[in-house]
C-alpha cells in the first residue's frame, strides 16, 4: 500500500520565509497576530513545502481564521509538494485544532487567477475533508505578457487614455515618504463614494516598515497636483495586488484610475510580475455591479476567490 511521505510540521518556529508570499511571512503573522495563533510550517527534509497559519478572533476563542487580517492566506504550498503527503499532513493539523480547542476553522484562499501551485487541489483537498464554501468573492486580475495596456481596453476606456495622457494627465511611481499623501487622497475619495479604507495610516506605515520593498505607491498628478493615488502590495514574486486607488473628488473627469493602471501595467511589465490583481467587486456577498462593469472595461477578468470553513468535533477522529 503506498504510504505518503511523511513531512515534518514545526509549529511557531518560523523558520522560513513563508515561501516567499507576503501573507505567509511570518513578520505578516506576527504583525497581526496576539501570539495566541498557530503557525505552521511543512518541511520535507529540509526543504520547507508548506505553510498555514490560523488565529483566534479577539472576541471568540474557539473561532480561528487564516488570516486574521490580510485578503487571503490559507496554505501556500512548494510545486514539489504531493496531495498525497499534503493531505496527510493536513489531517494532523486538523487534529491539533481540535487539541487545541478550536470549534469552527475558516480558510481565506487566494483567488485562482494568482494560478498557486496546486491552487485546484487546495479545494479538492478541503472539500474532501469536510470543508464547506462559506462565501465565494469574485476578485478580477490581468494576465501580464508582452502586449499594451491600451489593448486591454475597451473602446471607450482607450479614447479616455489618450485624452488623459493628451491633457498631460501622468502617473509615476510615489517615493515611500509620499505614503501619507496617497493615503489621504484614496480616503478622501472613498469616503466620497460611502466607503472606507479598510487599514488605517497607522498600519499601512506599519506593514511599510516591515515590508517597504513590497509597497508601491503611484500618484497620478495634471499640472503638478496631484489628482490620483495608488498603494499596491507585491503579494509575492509574481503578483502585484491594488489595495486601494483612487481619483480626488471631483477629478474623476482626468481618468487618474485608468493613468495609474497602465503605469502599474508597466511596472509589471519591467519587474517581471506576472498577475496584476485588482481585488474583488463584492462587498460580502453582494456584487457591486458598476465596479466590476469597471474593472472589466480596463480589460480585468474574474476569477473566483472562495471562502472555506469546517465545524471541528472533539470527538473527531481525521484520515
Amino acid at each position: 500500500m503506498y504510504q505518503p511521505r511523511r513531512l515534518r510540521l514545526e509549529e511557531n518556529r518560523f523558520l522560513g520565509d513563508g515561501l516567499g508570499s507576503l501573507f505567509h511571512h511570518p513578520d505578516y503573522f506576527r504583525l497581526h497576530d496576539a501570539n495566541a495563533g498557530l503557525y505552521i510550517e511543512g518541511f520535507d527534509g529540509d526543504r520547507l513545502v508548506l505553510v498555514l497559519h490560523l488565529s483566534p478572533e479577539p472576541n471568540d476563542s474557539e473561532t480561528w481564521r487564516s488570516p486574521l487580517k490580510g485578503t487571503y492566506s490559507a496554505y501556500a504550498v512548494s510545486p514539489e509538494l504531493t496531495l498525497a503527503a499534503w493531505t496527510e499532513a493536513h489531517d494532523r493539523i486538523e487534529r491539533r485544532l481540535i487539541e487545541l480547542g478550536v470549534r469552527v476553522a475558516e480558510l481565506l484562499l487566494a483567488p485562482m487567477a494568482h494560478a498557486q501551485p496546486h491552487a485546484a487541489q487546495q479545494v479538492y483537498l478541503l472539500s474532501s475533508r469536510g470543508w464547506c464554501l462559506a462565501r465565494c468573492d469574485l476578485n478580477f486580475a490581468m494576465d501580464v505578457d508582452g502586449r499594451e495596456f491600451r489593448e486591454r481596453l475597451d473602446a471607450d476606456h482607450r479614447r479616455r487614455l489618450r485624452n488623459a495622457l493628451a491633457a498631460g494627465v501622468t502617473a509615476v511611481r510615489a517615493a515611500p515618504s509620499n505614503l501619507p499623501a496617497v493615503y489621504g487622497l484614496i480616503a478622501e475619495g472613498y469616503r466620497a463614494r460611502g466607503r472606507n479604507v479598510s487599514m488605517s495610516l497607522d498600519e499601512l506605515t506599519i506593514m511599510q516598515e516591515h515590508f517597504a520593498h513590497r509597497l508601491v505607491l503611484m500618484a497620478c498628478s495634471k499640472q503638478g497636483h496631484m489628482v490620483g493615488g495608488t498603494i499596491a502590495l507585491q503579494l509575492d514574486p509574481g503578483v502585484l495586488y491594488v489595495y486601494a486607488w483612487s481619483s480626488l473628488p471631483g477629478q474623476e473627469s482626468e481618468n487618474a484610475v485608468t493613468v495609474m493602471a497602465q503605469s502599474l501595467y508597466a511596472f509589471c511589465q519591467t519587474n517581471s510580475i506576472r498577475l496584476l490583481d485588482a481585488g474583488t467587486a463584492t462587498i460580502g456577498a453582494q456584487l457591486d455591479a458598476g465596479l466590476a462593469a469597471f474593472k472589466r472595461s480596463l480589460g480585468f477578468t474574474e476569477s473566483l476567490k472562495p471562502r472555506m470553513t469546517k465545524t471541528l468535533v472533539l470527538t473527531e477522529t481525521v484520515g
